[in-house]
């Protein structure tokens, strides 16, 4: 056997070396394509971290007997560093990527915890009867640097037919269990899977019907799995054990929430009437192969529209159980939507790898396009008012008391937003007047005001819920603002639009979205002008990318390891890398709606554009967060970063031996 350690000139620098709850996806059919190959382009997001959390790898392993060449492997794409093999990539004939499904395969029973009848502990009671909770000890030693300094001996309680108890944590330490109920947690990751010889047949296979096949072993960790072969194939799936679950779980309506009832996505009776009754048979999970459209897209939406009437319950039943996959957690649909839309508007035969590169690059503003016109409808209300007082009574108070200041502002603002492509750059060095320059003012003005507007409008009910405003609220906004009738509370006689704009700790008066609109506008404005946002009267001169920035954390406890450090010496850096996009734009970057800060954590943590075509070798463009190295003072500590994912550039990943060697910086032969 021979080893062979290739370092390249080329980022990706290894021929053998040993990243998403979210991320986007999309396969190409040959159709679609002028060379009549299959495209796979993938960008799955997690938080940002330096290292980058993947790492570009290449395993060849060649049998030095042919007789054994049935155990060769060659593929390449993306790993977790240490792991022996390829997570996202391709090998000679099929490539594949990955996004987040949100399968629900977890859940928390609520026990009833009583003193064993039969004596020597606690019992759940479970189908009329009572069954012994079980404990085990585990010792955890406590130590750094190789020494022990302390050990801690703990004790842990599991519900035979359901799972672990949740222990309590009191001051970071395990406190016995309170006397009364508890709840145990039911999930398909506590059972022995197969993912290792899932990706084992994925690497060996040759065709997307083979590579599909493969993921029948895949139990734990569901993914939109994404395929495209060199055959001119593309396919789908999402294969993973999902419960079946008792009618039981799934009492409650929807339709009348009040009447209360049992969900799957809540706590639910640890008493036995709602229980899994073995998993869901693999032909009912969503999947697809060779669609009509030529393409497949993926980005954390509900992948079969359950969700869409607003009830996951009323699904068909399937087996003798309802056909329930998930509920929550899903994504709005705003990225998988736009993404559609891009490929759809391509000509047939038209697409090819720069196509692919540039929807991942895609920063248009989602919410923006959907929101601001009813900003805008706002801001025309308030022009009426003030031209006339009176015209809008609900607004003459506001209007009254704005200064010739923050009038101005408004105009200003209005004029950004009425030429807004919707485009969101970070502008940095953009001239005023420039589409650039206009845009990226414009993307300030909207973001700013979206944090204001969702907690001016939502935040009573939301902290009715418990919880405080965020992107949780966007669909709330659209809904209030773009179909009020639509929703529970619909819409208030007082003003015609929706009720839940109302401040309900005003008694006696009801809020419009227009007032409350433009209540958050002025708010927004004010800030951004002011020593605490852009520290500039004039938006015309605000720019996105000195409030939306990236710095990659360092995994270790030293800030000198982050991208860019405290001592960035490249000023325009300094405080992280200005970047264009906002929240539910293709390329992720997110930086919420719950405050001001809009700086950010999570999103691309690599890209990759595959292209195969029948009788050619692969060709694969990459983009990672980060580097290759940990060594400062290495050239490829962040080359990554800085010549290719923060300008949303890519590299190519050498393939054949040729290729390695032709980019290859140094050689590690081991004989």
């Amino acid at each position: 056997m021979h080893l062979s350690w290739e370092q390249a000139s080329e980022p990706c620098q290894l021929e053998l070396e040993v990243k998403e709850p979210c991320g986007s996806i999309c396969s190409i059919r040959q159709t679609q394509t002028p060379g009549g190959g299959t495209l796979l382009a993938n960008d799955p997001h997690l938080d940002f971290a330096s290292p980058s959390i993947f790492w570009a790898s290449h395993l060849s392993v060649v049998a030095s007997d042919a007789a054994a060449s049935d155990g060769d492997l060659d593929v390449a794409g993306i790993t977790f560093p240490g792991i022996p093999g390829i997570i996202l990539g391709h090998n000679g004939h099929v490539a594949w990527g990955a996004t987040t499904v949100n399968h629900d395969v977890t859940d928390y029973y609520l026990e009833d915890v009583v003193p064993c009848t039969s004596g020597g502990g606690d019992c759940v009671v479970f189908d009329g009867g009572q069954v012994p909770i079980e404990t085990w000890d585990e010792t955890i030693k406590v130590g750094a640097l190789g020494t022990i300094t302390s050990e801690y001996t703990v004790t842990y309680e599991n519900v035979p037919h359901h799972g672990p108890i949740i222990p309590t944590i009191v001051d970071g330490e395990l406190a016995p269990r309170p006397a009364g109920p508890a709840v145990s947690v039911r999930y398909t990751g506590h059972e022995p899977t197969y993912e290792f010889a899932a990706f084992l047949g994925l690497w060996r296979a040759t065709d997307v019907t083979e590579a599909k096949a493969a993921f029948d072993r895949f139990g734990f960790g569901a993914q939109n799995w994404v395929l495209a072969d060199d055959a001119g194939h593309i396919g789908w799936t999402s294969q993973a054990h999902v419960p079946w679950r008792s009618a039981g779980c799934f009492s409650f309506d929807p339709e009348d929430p009040t009447a209360g009832g049992v969900a799957p996505w809540w706590i639910v009776p640890g008493d036995g009437s709602c229980e899994w009754e073995g998993y869901m048979d693999a032909a009912y999970l969503p999947q697809e192969v060779d669609p009509d459209r030529g393409f497949i897209a993926t980005a954390n939406g509900d992948p079969v529209g359950a969700t869409a009437d607003g009830n996951p319950l009323d699904e068909p039943v399937v087996d003798g159980h309802l056909l329930y996959v998930g509920a929550r957690d899903y994504d709005v649909g705003y990225r998988v939507g736009r993404i559609t839309r891009r490929l759809e508007a391509e000509a047939p035969g038209t697409l090819d790898a720069d196509t692919m590169t540039s929807i991942q690059a895609d920063a248009h503003s989602n919410l923006g396009e959907v929101l601001t016109p009813h900003l805008r409808a706002a801001i025309a209300a308030y022009q009426e008012e003030l031209a006339s007082a009176g015209t809008h009574p609900e607004l003459t108070a506001f209007v009254a008391g704005l200064g010739q200041g923050a009038r101005d502002r408004i105009a200003a603002a209005d004029a950004l937003l009425a030429a807004w492509t919707f485009d969101t750059p970070s502008g940095i060095g953009a001239a005023d007047a420039s589409t650039e320059g206009r845009d990226s003012a414009a993307t300030v003005v909207f973001n700013a005001w979206a944090v204001k507007f969702v907690a001016l409008a939502f935040g009573d009910e939301a902290a009715a819920l418990g919880r405080g405003p965020g992107t949780w609220l966007a669909p709330v906004a659209v809904a209030a603002l773009d179909h009020p009738a639509d929703l529970v509370t619909g819409v208030a006689p007082e003003t015609g639009e929706a009720l839940l704009c109302d401040d309900y700790g005003t008694p006696g008066t009801i809020e419009s979205c227009t007032l409350m609109a433009l209540r958050a506008l002025d708010s927004a404005l004010t800030w951004a002008s002011g020593a605490g946002g852009l520290a500039d009267a004039d938006p015309a001169a605000w720019r996105w990318g000195e409030v939306h920035r990236l710095t990659l954390g360092a995994l270790l406890p030293s800030d000198d390891l982050s991208v860019p450090p405290p001592g960035e010496p490249d000023p325009a850096l300094r405080g992280g890398y200005p970047r264009h996009g906002d929240n539910f734009s293709v390329d992720a970057s997110s930086p919420g709606l719950g405050d001001l800060d809009f700086t950010y954590n999570h999103g691309p943590a690599m890209r990759h554009v595959t292209t195969l075509v029948a009788g050619s070798a692969p060709r694969t463009l990459l983009a990672i967060p980060g580097g290759e190295q940990m060594d400062t003072r290495s050239p490829h500590w962040r080359d990554l970063m800085d010549d290719y994912w923060s300008v949303n550039g890519y590299f190519e990943l050498p393939w054949t031996i040729d290729q390695v060697h032709a980019a290859h910086e140094s050689r590690l032969r081991l004989e």
